[in-house]
């Protein structure tokens, strides 16, 4: 059928209409039949041009399509071009082929999958949509509008995880929502509510969450709008939840300190209170086949002990070990067969001390041991107390000095007198002699100055702690010759009688 006359105005809509190719050139078209027809090329006329007003085309029937082989234009204003098929819409010459610079088109045919659309642009698609019958939702823009309804059918997926709270309620994410049923590529969201609810509030695996008021805010396809789509349900359901165990812990919990005995066993002398449980619910402690030990054997202040296999009551809790300080002490060992040697003023309180043996080790441990001691004074004496210290060391089968400890002691010792010696050449009686005619001076501090005239010589000494002896060359003193004692002012005074 070929439309001549640029101001002609066809409204051909009978019943009967039957052709296969239609073309015009002319003011207004409004043709529709039951049947499949082709916009194409009529003789000259090639295609559908309305100079001045608009393009309506119609198919009726399930199998009538609509196929554009030449391009279609209309200067009418708003729905300009509309094309209405009953089945499907065919565009086989490409993307620009709908011209309606002063309004807009609209293609109508059954679904998406079954049209053709040949490149051609749109603002906006809308589902559930009958020529005629469907209030166009997409205000401006070209559209494509579709009879059949997509339904979205929402759900669950992923996992939602919350520590035991008390509480059915469940966070959710927009992660956690799935949409089914979508199609030609078009991506449906939903309003996504934050919070679900679990089936109960207790402590679970794959438990079923649930979510309501569940709506449609937004479907599009790249830059369009699309219209239509209805939710199955307003509620959506999985069995997508988790809840696990509130971690509890021990306040005051307490160990006991003990000596060193060679193994980590720790006792907890309390468990003290347990913290941390939801009000309104009940937990129990059970103890009964905890365990508790030391981080390692060795002695130490403030070290870790961990109370393990501990137990609650209620599975919507847990508990963790436990840890608290304690001390270990070192063990305390005696020793047997020590003593001290007697010496020689020397000046000084040093004293040689014999360790002897040890006993009370942890078996089979073994250690070391060397002593030392101070006189009470450096001075000359018989039984002099000495404090006599011992020195533990690392021995064998893991024993460690630092896990035992022993006492010192008090030891007793002489210290004799010193023997110095002067000599002197004989010169006419007794001439003046220097210090470095002496000899054997254990300790500066005890300096012994010769001095004096051929009637005297004195010595400056602590005497108790010398014997002096007096030797010349070729003379031997007479035996009036005395030595005194002035305790005060330390001399050693010798006194010559001629």
């Amino acid at each position: 059928l070929e439309l001549l006359g640029t101001d002609g105005n066809y409204t051909l809509t009978d019943s009967g209409n039957s052709i296969t190719t239609l073309a015009g050139d002319t003011g207004t078209v409004n043709y529709s039949q039951d049947g499949s027809l082709t916009i194409g090329t009529v003789n000259s006329t090639s295609g559908i041009t309305a100079t001045t007003n608009t393009v309506l085309v119609q198919t009726t029937g399930g199998v009538s399509d609509i196929t554009l082989d030449i391009a279609v234009s209309a200067n009418g204003t708003g729905d300009a071009i509309v094309l209405a098929a009953g089945r499907n819409f065919i565009n086989n010459i490409g993307a620009s082929e709908l011209g309606a610079p002063n309004g807009r088109y609209l293609i109508y045919s059954t679904d998406p999958a079954n049209d053709t659309r040949g490149e051609l642009t749109y603002n906006f698609k809308q589902y559930d949509a009958t020529y005629g019958v469907t209030v166009v939702e997409g205000t401006t823009g070209n559209g494509f509008l579709y009879s059949v309804a997509p339904t979205i059918t929402p759900g669950l997926t992923g996992t939602v995880t919350k520590t035991y709270d008390g509480d059915a309620t469940a966070a959710l994410a927009s992660g956690n929502y799935s949409v089914s049923g979508a199609i030609d590529s078009d991506i449906v969201t939903l309003n996504n509510p934050a919070s679900g609810t679990y089936d109960n509030k207790n402590v679970g695996a794959g438990k079923t969450v649930d979510v309501s008021g569940l709506s449609i805010v937004s479907a599009v396809n790249g830059a369009a709008t699309v219209y239509g789509y209805t939710l199955s349900s307003d509620t959506a359901s999985g069995a997508i939840g988790n809840i696990t165990a509130k971690a509890l812990t021990l306040a005051s919990l307490t160990a006991n300190n003990k000596v060193y005995d060679g193994a980590t066993t720790a006792t907890i002398s309390s468990y003290g209170a347990l913290s941390g449980i939801v009000s309104g619910d009940t937990v129990t402690l059970n103890s009964g086949s905890a365990s508790s030990a030391f981080d390692n054997k060795n002695a130490g202040t403030g070290k870790t002990v961990t109370a393990s296999s501990l137990a609650l009551d209620n599975t919507n809790y847990s508990i963790a070990n436990q840890t608290t300080t304690a001390d270990i002490t070192a063990k305390a060992l005696t020793i047997a067969g020590t003593g001290a040697a007697n010496k020689i003023y020397d000046g000084s309180t040093t004293a040689t001390v014999t360790a002897g043996t040890l006993s009370g080790f942890v078996v089979p441990e073994t250690l070391g041991v060397s002593g030392s001691g101070t006189f009470d004074t450096i001075n000359v004496g018989t039984g002099k107390n000495i404090a006599a210290i011992y020195t533990l060391a690392d021995g064998t089968n893991g024993g460690l000095a630092g896990n035992y400890s022993l006492s010192g002691e008090t030891l007793t010792a002489n210290i004799t007198a010193n023997t110095t010696t002067t000599t002197t050449p004989v010169l006419d009686m007794y001439e003046i002699m220097d210090t470095e005619n002496i000899t054997d001076i254990k300790n500066f501090n005890d300096t012994i100055v010769l001095a004096g005239t051929s009637d005297a010589e004195v010595f400056t000494a602590r005497a108790v702690n010398y014997e002096v002896e007096q030797t010349v060359f070729g003379y031997q003193p007479p035996e009036e010759d005395t030595f005194s004692v002035e305790d005060e002012d330390k001399k050693i005074e010798r006194e010559s009688k001629r």
